[in-house]
């Protein structure tokens, strides 16, 4: 590899290499996004909200089925609401914001690499240890694949590592760096408007990585930064604070990070956690895992031999702010793990760039180690990549939803809800309102109450499947004249026949 005169070499074609990792990125991630219908989940009620701030013409407060909801954050609905507002409303225009956070995930990610390797590059030469770090660091991000998995869903949790990432580029850059401290004021508002009370755990993050860095303590005695900072906080706890006083304090999931840190079970869902991602993140996960090591163990000169600075505490300092309380909470899921991913590939890239120190005796040939393992790592992503594509193309499954959707529209009055039976309201009556503007009722589970529905409001159409219309003529509780009015896949529309509606 380093004799690859094109791509390697200290005048080689570096910025190429890094143009090639992000219009590889950006093409895959966003590759069949077109692709599919919403599923079922709280994909759905998202997206759904996002439609009705057009719907509405509230931004502030969000709606669902026409009511107002308090406990969503604002910034991935503005994000989808102007998506549809320049595309339409569609899968693909509620998909590509994520896209967009997640590519945007990728270059801050870089950034901070480059600023935590420490080297400053020269205008002659462009391979140097920062740059490499930084690439190497977005590569391992953009090859997770936990990451992955989640980049083109519409999860709250991207939105936050996208702003997790620019609070650790912001910190990385002060005290002295340009720009750092709007920077920093921009990840703080950000992190609350995406994700709610969670945005608040990177001022945990700050104040444990101060502890380890004496240089960025003095930050504290400078009046700018206190102002940032609570302007931060002030723009985006104004938000959390009125809609949770809107919605009912008790009520309100935004404060679940807080809230429900200490409950019973706390410890297993941390235990939990700890191991959905280090399997999601494997093969990386090993050098993280190397990189924790040396740096809760090894201490005075055994440090500095092996490159632990304090940019490797502080990396710790926001990890551990960020995923213990997430990982005590309920929403332990792997989503919620996301905005911990950026904080892991830096670690794993500058562990990966410490492996060179007893091996390298020569700055150009560590310079020319690490810029090949980047190189390396690019193309393994890419034929990996290549691999998965065609995959994923073909795995998208036929999903009737709309077909139903567009009927339930044509046949139900505007403005009258369809009859429910055993179907997720809040998830499949998202699905509903997204592509046939029609409510769903509140789901009935017992055949009874069907017959109960059909007394009082004979012209009723319900929705169901075919498994459980099944069960319902069988059930001996049902009207002797039910029909099918639409079917498509599994999803069914049924009512009542019309000789039955005359008394």
């Amino acid at each position: 590899m380093r004799d690859l005169p094109f791509l390697a070499g200290e005048h080689g074609r570096g910025p190429f290499l890094v143009i090639l990792f992000f219009v590889s990125a950006t093409v895959v991630t966003m590759w069949g996004i077109w692709e599919g219908t919403l599923p079922r989940s709280e994909e759905a009620v998202l997206v759904e909200t996002a439609r009705e701030i057009l719907v509405t013409g509230n931004g502030w407060t969000m709606h669902f089925d026409g009511e107002p909801v308090h406990d969503i954050p604002p910034i991935s609905m503005w994000a989808m609401a102007l998506s549809f507002r320049i595309l339409g409303s569609s899968e693909f225009a509620a998909r590509l914001p994520f896209v967009i956070f997640t590519v945007l995930t990728f270059y801050l990610v870089y950034l901070s690499g480059m600023v935590a390797g420490g080297e400053r590059g020269s205008t002659e030469i462009w391979i140097t240890r920062s740059r490499a770090v930084g690439l190497l660091s977005a590569i391992v991000l953009a090859s997770s694949p936990l990451f992955g998995r989640f980049a083109t869903h519409i999860t709250l949790g991207m939105p936050f590592a996208c702003f997790v990432s620019l609070s650790i580029l912001a910190w990385l850059r002060l005290p002295h760096g340009r720009g750092g401290l709007f920077l920093w004021g921009v990840g703080i508002a950000g992190g609350i408007l995406s994700t709610g009370a969670g945005g608040l755990l990177v001022i945990p993050g700050m104040l444990l990585a101060v502890i380890a860095d004496r240089e960025r303590r003095a930050l504290f005695r400078k009046p700018s930064f206190i102002f940032v900072t609570l302007i931060g906080l002030f723009v985006g706890c104004f938000w959390l604070v009125w809609t949770t006083q809107q919605g009912g304090f008790s009520g309100s999931s935004l404060w679940t990070v807080f809230s429900r840190m200490f409950r019973r079970g706390a410890g297993y869902g941390l235990l939990r956690s700890i191991k959905q991602i280090w399997l999601g993140n494997l093969p990386w996960s090993i050098p993280a895992t190397a990189a924790l090591v040396r740096i809760i163990f090894f201490r005075g000169d055994h440090r500095q031999a092996h490159g632990i600075t304090e940019v490797d505490y502080l990396l710790l300092a926001f990890s551990a702010a960020i995923f213990v309380p997430v990982a005590m909470t309920s929403s332990n899921t792997p989503s919620a793990m996301v905005p911990v991913l950026p904080l892991g590939a830096l670690l794993s890239a500058r562990e990966i760039a410490r492996w060179t120190n007893g091996s390298s005796e020569e700055v150009s040939t560590l310079r020319i180690w690490c810029f090949n393992q980047a190189l390396t790592a690019l193309f393994c992503l890419l034929m990996l990549l290549l691999v998965a594509t065609p995959l994923r193309l073909h795995r998208v499954a036929i999903d009737p939803i709309t077909d139903i959707a567009r009927m339930a529209g044509q046949v139900v009055p505007e403005g009258k809800r369809i009859g429910n039976f055993r179907q997720r309201q809040r998830t499949q009556g998202a699905r509903l309102l997204f592509y046939g503007q029609r409510s769903l009722a509140a789901a009935r589970t017992e055949p009874l109450e069907v017959v109960q529905a059909f007394e009082q409001d004979p012209d009723i159409i319900f929705l169901s499947t075919n498994q459980d219309l099944d069960e319902l003529r069988n059930s001996g509780h049902f009207p002797s004249g039910l029909r099918v009015v639409y079917r498509a896949g599994d999803l069914v529309l049924f009512s009542l026949e019309e000789t039955e509606r005359i008394p």
